[in-house]
């Protein structure tokens, strides 16, 4: 049921997805995958669920930012930043900076109130100027206020404190991709990382994301030599050298004489009904 919900998500038909997860959460109440999705899908149908679940684990910062987020799509956007003000503290411990271990109310107050989260993430690194993770959530903030380049800078600074940071590469792959591609080339010419396979990883992302795929190709195949146990790299391989996965990791949507990004759902779905495991 959850699976057939996040195709319905997938097709852009939320009634159908919300159905599906709802008998999911029916079936299993405790996993707390289903009521994500449904806080997505419907929010105003797992309020009520949260609101327990909150009241129980008080301190479930994620199960609390799920609640925020279902109030603001459920057009209860009071509710949702009065609960995120209470959980950020006082006044006179939001001026100390922001816990980390708040990072997921912080997410949803980026998405709420981004001016807010912006003054609060300052403050704390007033205090904590060498916390990668609220660098990475300042960048977010900013990202959401439009102001781009500031944002890039700090999630520069989150990739100088933490070069494996992965939040801060993946942001400036979309950003700052050139800059990001001397960062992993001026890394891999020291001796000490110039054999890490997730830096030549990162580097061929980095070159996939600009289109120079026989550059990632060479990236990924430097990767694969260094550690062959790594699946992802033998995956990658192959796709950008155009072989088919030995795992057949990829093969499912070939079977349906389909492109990579198209699925025909409702062959597939009724594959599923028949009750054909391929």
């Amino acid at each position: 049921w959850g699976d057939l919900g996040d195709l319905y998500t997938e097709m852009g038909n939320s009634d159908l997805a919300q159905e599906a997860y709802d008998r999911a959460m029916e079936l299993d109440p405790s996993d707390g995958e289903w009521i994500d999705a449904l806080a997505t899908t419907a929010p105003w149908m797992v309020i009520e669920v949260l609101e327990r679940r909150a009241a129980e684990s008080p301190d479930d910062f994620e199960i609390l930012g799920l609640l925020a987020r279902s109030y603001h799509k459920s057009g209860r956007t009071g509710d949702a930043v009065a609960l995120l003000e209470q959980l950020l503290g006082s006044a006179e411990q939001q001026l100390r900076g922001v816990p980390v271990e708040l990072g997921d109310v912080i997410t949803v107050l980026i998405e709420i109130d981004p001016s807010r989260a912006a003054q609060l993430i300052e403050k704390r690194l007033e205090d904590a100027a060498d916390d990668a993770t609220a660098w990475n959530h300042l960048g977010g903030a900013y990202q959401a206020l439009g102001r781009q380049g500031e944002a890039a800078e700090a999630w520069w600074q989150a990739l100088a404190l933490e070069p494996a940071n992965d939040d801060a590469s993946q942001a400036l792959r979309v950003h700052d991709a050139s800059r990001l591609v001397s960062f992993y080339e001026q890394r891999l010419s020291d001796p000490e990382h110039a054999n890490d396979d997730e830096i030549w990883g990162d580097l061929g992302d980095t070159f996939a994301h600009l289109g120079r795929e026989s550059e990632a190709l060479n990236c990924y195949q430097h990767a694969q030599e260094l550690d062959r146990e790594d699946g992802e790299w033998e995956q990658k391989v192959a796709e950008f050298s155009g072989n088919p996965s030995p795992n057949g990791a990829m093969e499912a949507p070939d079977a349906f004489g389909l492109g990579s990004n198209e699925l025909n759902i409702p062959e597939i779905e009724e594959l599923v009904g028949k009750g054909q495991d391929e």
